[in-house]
This record gives C-alpha cells, structure tokens and sequence, in this order.
C-alpha cells in the first residue's frame, strides 16, 4: 500500500497539489515512470479520507464502460437530475444487427456486378484486346 505522505512529496516535488485534478496527477505520475495500477492506487489513497477511512472516486472509468448499464440513481447523481422512466414507454425489442434484407443484397450483387464489367471493359480498352483490338475496326 502507498503511503500517502510520500504521493504528496512526490506532487509537491513537481509542483502540483494534492487537491489537483486527478488528470494532471496522472500525467505527473506517469511521468516519473509510476506503473498504471501504482497511479491509481495513488490517486485512490489520495482522495481518501484519513479520518473515516472512506474513499472518494471522482474518475470516469466506472461510469463509461460498454458493458455496464447506468441505475437511475446514478445518473441523478452525477447529473443532479430525477429520472422517472415508464416501463411500459420503453420499447423493448431489439433491432436486428448485421443482417441485410432482401433489396440489400439485391442492390449489392447488381453494384458488384455492373462494377466488374466496367473493370473488365476498362482492361480490355487499356490492352487493346476484344473488340477494342485494332483489327477489329
């Protein structure tokens, strides 16, 4: 465990407060060769209260990961907003991802298709082959 009279030292040492954002205390940390976890067990201890042992987390990891839903409780705290959602106003199906319809695939075969013909008859221009062949005029 990190002491934390020696990440203050270690702040004050490159002129930045304890109190400072916890953005610029990772920069300076990681700019004296810290180790990530060692970063944020500093700034954990940092924002730790020493008469209560509690800590307080101000950093976005928690809040924005893909795979974790956000409680209203949350979201009023942050935002400082209630929010009252009606179960039955929230559409609950799922749209189908990934999966084209029948026009889709049409549109995209016949693209791909009139594609290749012009590559073909540009090769055959560039080459002078088939009926773009001298002879053949």
């Amino acid at each position: 465990m990190l002491d934390r009279t020696h990440v203050e030292k270690m702040l004050r040492l490159n002129g930045v407060s304890p109190t400072a954002p916890d953005e610029e205390i990772k920069s300076v940390l990681i700019s004296a060769s810290w180790h990530l976890d060692d970063v944020k067990t500093a700034i954990m201890v940092l924002r730790e209260n020493t008469e209560s042992k509690e800590s307080r987390v101000d950093t976005f990891n928690k809040v924005f990961r893909k795979d974790e839903h956000l409680k209203p409780e949350m979201v009023s705290s942050l935002l400082g907003i209630e929010m009252n959602i009606d179960p039955e106003s929230v559409e609950t199906r799922r749209k189908n991802k990934g999966v084209l319809n029948i026009y889709e695939v049409v549109r995209l075969v016949v693209f791909s298709v009139v594609l290749s013909m012009l590559a073909i008859l540009f090769a055959m221009w560039y080459f002078q082959v088939g009926f773009f062949h001298f002879t053949s005029v």
